[in-house]
């Protein structure tokens, strides 16, 4: 054993004195000028090795290189397309022996990298990755009929899959230090550059199955945009590479550029990720990303396939959704006014060509591209504590997102509305082009005046309203909705008031103007309080259809009918007023001659400006009935008697 034992420290200190005499008669400049000389004899490229050349052999084997340049081919410029300061690198000898690779750290230093695609297409990389052209030998020509015979051999079992897999080799790295790396895309077919600069990654000495800290900086920059990110983690690979993982990740991306809503935008992310070789699998959990003032946590996942499939399951505080909307408006050219002002403007045309924009679509009618619904399958969950759209405001939503095949599902989804809450089911399908949609919403208990106010600027309506409908169309532009909707709606609306209308006061006017008196002043406010509303609405092509509206008060009752159109806003609706309770005239005293009396009442105009009035034609001929029929119920009376009478007219 003692033998044995001296025997290997001979030969290791052997291999050490062989390695260190070898590397001394090796000539740097001799490598470095057979470098030069095969680089240009397989690619025609320009080797320049200015920097120093140093090897080691034993116990590792390794270099070191200084200042290095491969130059552009023919017709790419002069520059280069490859530039370093310095790299090195070795591989400890010994350890293969137990089936380990022992990495030293991997240096590189002022690594610069520029990829330029002409106009034509052609890129200065398509020497070096386009492999030559093969010339067919005989030995070659005669492999189909070979294989056509080997077609007829039966095939041989597989070999046990336990005998013939081998022990995956384990890999040390002591390091990685990258400095101040640049990579330049210069892209003359589309006059785009992009630059990502001062690449900085410095990672610990690293070992499978070991969780090892990572930090990474670089700047970008497109044009007028510009970002900045940082990142650290600490990175896991499997020792059989079917596992990696990210823990304890920290990201900043901090962006600049009028294609940035706002201008400015700095995102932060945290949390975890992993990713399953084997399954196509990656996973987020827990995930914390942050834009703005806007937070959302959870977990998602990521599978790759036919279509990949996409999870998530978020909360957040609070959304904003018209802040987003207006800041993704300001983004593009026409939000940057200081840039459009350094241009001179052009002389105005006297062609008689249309303009350029004449084609353009307006915003109101332009339908959002939703192709990408078509790419994945999605399953998501989000809980939002507090939700503003259209300025209207919920609080506690609670919803699922699916897309399956081209069509988006928002299922179970519930929110607090205005002191009451909403309860959706919706459907996007775009598989078609505009897209179609149908929605079914059930409202119970919400303040609608607050609501009304919120979404439109005004509160027409108030009361605690309850409706349920089931509504589809399609387009999804303003202008495609309100000329497309269709469906019924129920509406119950309790303890509420009419705005703008106040039906008893036309009453009394109109009551005076009959009878001679002289009008009443305006001092009351223009109001018709109700215990009750209800109808159903019937919706066909954006034109909204009633006639069984009914409205209840201590003083009227009131029957509606008519119609409203989403796309130019306007209503005719005609309102049967009846006088149940005791309304007063001028003088004070009850005006008894119209109770029981049906009062027409209409409202036309806009929603922005009803125009409420009396249909005094009807009004007059219901007036007459009630005489002529108060006149025969006289006369009857005293001849038939008024119980037989009561019986006869009622």
């Amino acid at each position: 054993m003692k033998k044995l034992l001296y025997a290997v420290i001979i030969i290791i200190v052997l291999l050490v004195i062989g390695g260190v005499a070898l590397s001394s008669f090796i000539n740097p400049d001799q490598v470095k000028t057979m470098l030069v000389e095969q680089v240009k004899a397989k690619t025609g490229r320009q080797l320049v090795i200015d920097g120093k050349l140093s090897f080691s052999l034993f116990p590792t084997v390794g270099f070191t290189l200084g200042r290095t340049e491969l130059k552009n081919p023919a017709g790419f410029g002069g520059g280069d397309t490859l530039s370093v300061d310095q790299v090195s690198m070795s591989v400890a000898l010994l350890p293969l022996l137990s089936k380990k690779i022992e990495v030293g750290e991997l240096t590189l230093n002022g690594a610069h990298f520029n990829l330029i695609t002409l106009k034509d297409g052609k890129n200065n990389l398509q020497d070096l990755t386009q492999p030559p052209a093969k010339t067919q030998t005989p030995a070659q020509s005669e492999k189909p009929a070979q294989t056509a015979e080997a077609a007829k051999t039966p095939a041989k079992p597989a070999a046990d899959a336990s005998v013939e897999k081998k022990a995956p080799f384990s890999i040390e790295v002591a390091g990685i230090n990258i400095q101040n790396a640049k990579l330049s895309i210069d892209n003359q077919q589309t006059g785009q550059k992009t630059e990502l600069s001062g690449v900085n990654l410095k990672m610990a000495r690293f070992v499978t199955d070991s969780a090892v800290p990572v930090t990474f900086s670089a700047s970008l920059s497109q044009g007028e945009l510009s970002a900045k990110v940082s990142s650290s983690l600490k990175v896991l690979v499997a020792k059989n590479f079917d596992r990696f993982a990210m823990t304890d990740m920290k990201t900043t991306l901090d962006a600049k550029g009028p294609s940035i809503p706002t201008g400015h935008k700095k995102v932060e992310l945290q949390g975890d990720a992993s990713y399953q070789v084997s399954q196509g699998l990656a996973t987020l959990k827990p995930i914390k990303l942050m834009v703005d003032d806007i937070t959302l946590q959870g977990d998602a996942s990521f599978k790759q396939g036919k279509l990949p499939s996409i999870g998530f399951n978020f909360h957040s505080s609070a959304i904003d959704a018209d802040k987003l909307l207006a800041e993704m408006k300001q983004t593009g050219p026409a939000a940057t006014p200081a840039a459009s002002a350094k241009t001179p403007a052009k002389p105005a045309s006297t062609s008689s060509k249309k303009p350029a924009n004449s084609s353009k679509v307006p915003a109101a009618q332009a339908e959002p591209d939703l192709s990408f619904l078509k790419l994945f399958n999605l399953n998501g969950k989000l809980k939002v504590d507090q939700f503003k759209v259209a300025n209207i405001k919920m609080d506690n939503i609670a919803l699922q997102l699916v897309v399956k095949n081209g069509v988006l599902s928002v299922n179970k989804t519930h929110a607090d509305l205005y002191k009451g809450a909403v309860d959706l089911e919706a459907r996007v399908d775009a598989r078609n082009t505009p897209a179609s949609f149908s929605f079914a919403p059930v409202v119970k208990g919400v303040l609608i005046q607050p609501l009304l106010k919120d979404a439109t600027g005004k509160g027409l309506l108030a009361g605690t309203a309850n409706f349920n409908g089931k509504l589809s169309g399609v387009g999804l532009s303003d202008s495609a909705i309100r000329k497309t909707l269709s469906g019924n709606l129920a509406l119950n609306v309790s303890d509420g008031a009419l705005y703008g209308i106040n039906i008893p006061s036309m009453i009394r006017k109109a009551y005076a103007a009959f009878k001679g008196q002289q009008l009443p002043a305006d001092q009351q406010v223009e109001k018709t309080d109700f215990s009750s509303l209800s109808g159903n609405f019937n919706i066909r092509n954006g034109l909204v259809k009633t006639s069984d509206l009914a409205l209840a008060s201590p003083l009227i009752r009131v029957d509606g009918s008519g119609q409203t159109n989403l796309s130019s806003e306007s209503m005719d609706f005609v309102f049967d007023t009846k006088v149940v309770g005791s309304l007063k005239g001028q003088d004070g005293k009850s005006i008894k001659d119209l109770k029981g009396l049906i009062i027409p009442v209409t409202v036309k105009g806009s929603w922005q400006q009803p125009k409420p009035g009396l249909d005094l034609n009807k009004l007059l001929k219901e007036q007459a009935t009630q005489q002529l029929k108060k006149k025969v119920e006289d006369k009857l009376k005293d001849k038939l008697g008024g119980d037989l009478l009561k019986g006869l007219f009622n």
